[in-house]
């Protein structure tokens, strides 16, 4: 890669490399939390990747989670067709998604300096989910 990048660029400085597996793809959903400085961190599940924004389809619920918690979640998304196999799709296990938002809410409970935390997308297929992007912002001191 540096020898085919040299000859392309030239003048490049090349000060190493990420290379990432490949995620392949699946329904996406979106994990986030925020802190309020009365209740403390909550914790949210939706309909994540580029449909976020446009369907907002997202419930919360205070940390810390129990399992029973992180399924009524799920069951409050309108995008239950989503969830179900849409269009041939696998149908994601409600089991793992909810040990998954179970351990987010860990996390959150366990990290007071997190103020901020945005898991999206989650690539989620029958039953795994992968992280392919997040953000995560700490509390200033």
């Amino acid at each position: 890669m540096n020898a085919a990048l040299s000859r392309r660029v030239p003048d490049a400085h090349i000060s190493g490399w990420l290379l990432r597996s490949y995620i392949p793809e699946g329904t996406e959903l979106i994990a986030g939390s925020i802190t309020d400085h009365q209740l403390g961190p909550a914790v949210m599940a939706g309909i994540g990747g580029v449909f976020t924004e446009a369907y907002k389809d997202v419930s919360f619920r205070l940390v810390p989670l129990m399992k029973s918690d992180a399924l009524e979640m799920l069951e409050e998304l309108r995008g239950q067709a989503i969830l179900n196999g849409l269009r041939g799709a696998e149908p994601l296990d409600r089991e793992v998604l909810a040990d998954f938002f179970v351990t987010f809410s860990c996390l959150m409970s366990e990290n007071p300096e997190i103020e901020e935390c945005d898991l999206n997308p989650l690539i989620c297929r029958a039953s795994s989910i992968m992280i392919a992007d997040a953000r995560v912002k700490l509390k200033e001191s």
